[in-house]
């Protein structure tokens, strides 16, 4: 998977990611931004990589341009229900 990810980069191939998947792109990729839900110990987990945080709500994404990933917080958010998730993790899918 590690170097899956890192072609993905080295390529400029976008990579979308939702809820913990964060977590495996950001032990590949430790300098990235990916956004998280109001969960601080996934939040904390995260930054200890040494990646970014930025919180979003379920439905909103950010991107970080620099390194071509996508995320959104997914379940790690309280009010986050199945079909907001998939949402946005079907639109990476068929859009990137």
């Amino acid at each position: 998977m590690k170097r899956v990810i890192h072609e993905f980069n080295r390529i400029k191939k976008p990579i979308g990611i939702s809820c913990s998947a964060a977590l495996l792109v950001a032990k590949c990729l430790p300098h990235i931004t990916v956004a998280v839900g109001a969960r601080e110990d996934y939040e904390r987990a995260i930054e200890q990589i040494g990646a970014t945080t930025i919180r979003k709500k379920v439905g909103e994404v950010h991107e970080d341009r620099l390194h071509h990933v996508i995320s959104t917080p997914g379940f790690g958010h309280p009010d986050a229900q199945a079909n907001q998730v998939c949402g946005v993790v079907f639109f990476f899918f068929f859009f990137f």
